[in-house]
């Protein structure tokens, strides 16, 4: 959990030690550091390295004289330092088709052992990673070593990596089910909350947040912190959803789609439609009747008996804790996986890791397929089948 320098920032002139030693100041002011927020990232705008705008950025600032007053400051403010390295040139196109030429590191293990005093570092080579470039060997390749050459800089200085960068092929909520069965350990990091001024509405930041933390997404805001709203604040220290988020116990996410999307984890209801009336089918879930709970808040429902009727905003969430579950009769499906599909056109399967394969380069308008047939069914009953 905590604050990264980006979005406020970004990588120019403003990345100094005068803005970002005040933006800590308002992390102490506004409470986010007792809430958990205390890992205070600089994104860039930090290193050495000679940029396509013309500066030249002076890693003094973190590891010099300067270094030791910005941490000073913020280990006053019951922060710690984190820094974000391109760690090299940049591999992948940024978006709006600008990509910073940015020279390579030669003794990358040197590099990060000259980082004292950091409690994280983030190594992002490719910006946004396209299907194109993840199909080809070649491309892949390039990408795969500069991640091999980081986490062998990384384990000589005795660090250890937590976290695995989702967001390049999590584009929508439901794509987070493949990267959901990622083995314990690592966290899966969707990337930065939107919060402060933008196009969301409070509604759709509520619902960011509320997925981020059921997801146990790290937890890191990139705004000015002075700007955030009362409303953005409450659900930023909101302490129920923190605790979801922090939860070593918690089990991997599942959504059935509809016109809202159900995921397990604790239970999140996510609405879609223009209709705020939403029932909820307890027996859709494998329970009779429980006792609900409202962890946004604080409300405890009682206990249910086969469905339960809320409204929820569009675009807004429902987040759930569900206990004293009587159990249902669990329906037996069919697993039907992405191998035993026929892909059309373009549609390719790729490994994402851990054995788990998706279907990739999907298009719109027709242009690609994925079809299933030949399904093996039963004459005495249904066949309940799961595209997995």
């Amino acid at each position: 959990m905590g604050w990264n320098s980006y979005w406020p920032f970004g990588c120019g002139c403003n990345v100094h030690q005068g803005n970002l030693e005040q933006q800590a100041d308002w992390m102490a002011q506004t409470g986010l550091n007792n809430a958990g927020y205390t890992t205070f990232i600089v994104e860039c705008g930090w290193e050495d390295r000679h940029i396509d705008e013309g500066h030249k950025y002076d890693m003094e600032m973190l590891v010099g004289s300067a270094g030791a007053e910005l941490l000073g400051h913020l280990v006053g403010k019951g922060l710690t330092l984190g820094l974000a390295t391109w760690a090299g040139p940049q591999l992948c196109s940024r978006p709006g088709g600008h990509t910073p030429s940015v020279d390579p590191i030669k003794h990358l293990g040197k590099y990060i052992s000259a980082l004292n005093g950091i409690s994280y570092l983030s190594h992002r080579p490719c910006d946004w990673a396209s299907p194109d470039r993840l199909q080809l060997m070649d491309k892949v390749t390039e990408l795969n070593l500069c991640h091999i050459e980081m986490e062998a800089a990384i384990r000589s200085n005795g660090l250890q990596n937590k976290m695995f960068y989702v967001t390049g092929h999590v584009r929508t909520l439901n794509a987070l089910v493949p990267a959901a069965k990622e083995d314990k350990g690592p966290y899966n990091d969707l990337g930065l909350l939107q919060f402060g001024q933008n196009r969301l509405t409070m509604t759709e930041k509520i619902t960011q947040f509320v997925f981020w933390a059921a997801a146990e997404s790290p937890l890191i805001i990139s705004t000015n912190i002075s700007k955030l709203t009362e409303d953005e604040l409450n659900i930023l220290k909101n302490p129920r959803i923190i605790a979801i988020n922090q939860d070593d116990m918690q089990s991997n996410k599942r959504c059935y789609p509809n016109d809202m999307d159900i995921w397990t984890g604790p239970l999140i209801i996510i609405n879609w439609s223009d209709d705020a009336q939403k029932p909820i089918q307890l027996s859709e879930l494998g329970f009779l009747s429980a006792n609900l709970f409202d962890v946004l808040t604080g409300n405890n429902i009682g206990s249910v008996q086969g469905s339960y009727t809320t409204s929820i905003a569009k675009h807004g969430c429902l987040l759930l804790k569900i206990t004293q579950p009587k159990p249902a009769c669990i329906p037996t499906f069919k697993p039907t996986q992405i191998e035993m599909a026929e892909l059309t056109r373009s549609a390719k399967i790729r490994e994402i890791g851990h054995g788990v394969n998706v279907a990739s380069n999907i298009k719109p308008n027709a242009n690609t397929g994925v079809r299933w047939k030949d399904i093996q069914g039963t004459s005495q009953d249904l066949t309940l089948v799961i595209f997995d």
